[in-house]
């Protein structure tokens, strides 16, 4: 649904010149604690000018920050619906690469466990041996993963500033299920979506950071707090105080839920494999 209208901007739209009149950073926090970033400038065109609607275009980080508004772009749109546009140097393959990283990384754990129940579903065809071997592969994938998770850390940057804090999200479960009381987290956190400006004539920049619960005094929508930050790297920047030591607290919760479920399904895949073998032998 959202590759195939991509790539028929690909082959069918036109190019026009435009200029920018807005850019527009934000970030949008999961229900699991995560976030997703999105940068985005507004380019009035000729045609949009007509129907009175600016296309919004998705750009990379480095491109967001090189452009000001008055700038002169060209774009990539579609006669019969002009907002849906992108920067004409830009293709499909430039779009997917850009959302894969982060849409991967969001979907770690559903990836892990619809594949590694698939592998252990055709490993657990050719015996118990082939099954607990995959079982093993697939435990060895959750320690992965596990070591990739985002781990709080405050920036050790030298420079200091004010920040209005756009949004707060407080964690409390470990998934968001009808009965999360069932996976209640042992220490909740706080996700705070960051605007501040890093140096004079700069442009404001979004940053995100988790702190435990109740650690910052005042942490509240539209609040201002002090973020530390280097200035080569702003989106960096977290918190100037709090503790992290979420991350540490709730982790036996998540390898309860992790092991129990690799537990559970080897479990029933050994039992699985070895009746098949045994309908196989009579």
């Amino acid at each position: 649904m959202l590759v195939v209208p991509s790539v028929v901007l690909d082959l069918g739209g036109q190019t026009a010149p435009g200029r920018v009149t807005r850019k527009h950073e934000d970030i949008r926090i999961m229900q699991d604690g995560g976030w997703q970033r999105t940068l985005q400038v507004a380019v009035a065109t000729a045609r949009s000018d007509a129907i009175g609607l600016q296309p919004m275009v998705g750009v990379d980080q480095a491109r967001f920050d090189r452009l000001r508004v008055g700038d002169s772009v060209r774009v990539r749109y579609v006669e019969c619906c002009p907002i849906f546009a992108r920067l004409a140097d830009r293709t499909t393959l430039d779009w997917v690469r850009d959302i894969t990283p982060e849409a991967v990384y969001e979907l770690r754990w559903m990836v892990w466990l619809v594949g590694g129940i698939g592998f252990l579903v055709f490993a657990g065809r050719y015996g118990v041996g082939f099954l607990l071997a995959a079982a093993l592969a697939w435990g060895a994938a959750a320690l992965a993963l596990d070591r990739g998770t985002r781990r709080p850390a405050p920036a050790d940057g030298t420079a200091r500033a004010p920040a209005r804090v756009r949004e707060v999200r407080r964690i409390e479960y470990a998934l968001a299920t009808r009965r999360s009381s069932d996976f209640e987290l042992r220490l909740p956190y706080d996700v705070a979506v960051l605007a501040f400006v890093p140096a004079a004539g700069a442009d404001t920049v979004v940053a995100v950071d988790a702190v435990d619960a109740e650690s910052v005094r005042g942490l509240a929508t539209d609040s201002t707090v002090r973020v530390r930050f280097d200035p080569a790297a702003p989106r960096t920047a977290t918190i100037d105080g709090g503790s992290r030591t979420y991350y540490d607290a709730n982790r036996p919760l998540f390898i309860a839920i992790v092991g129990g479920t690799f537990a559970a399904a080897t479990l029933v895949g050994v039992l699985a494999s070895s009746r098949t073998a045994r309908r196989r032998r009579r």
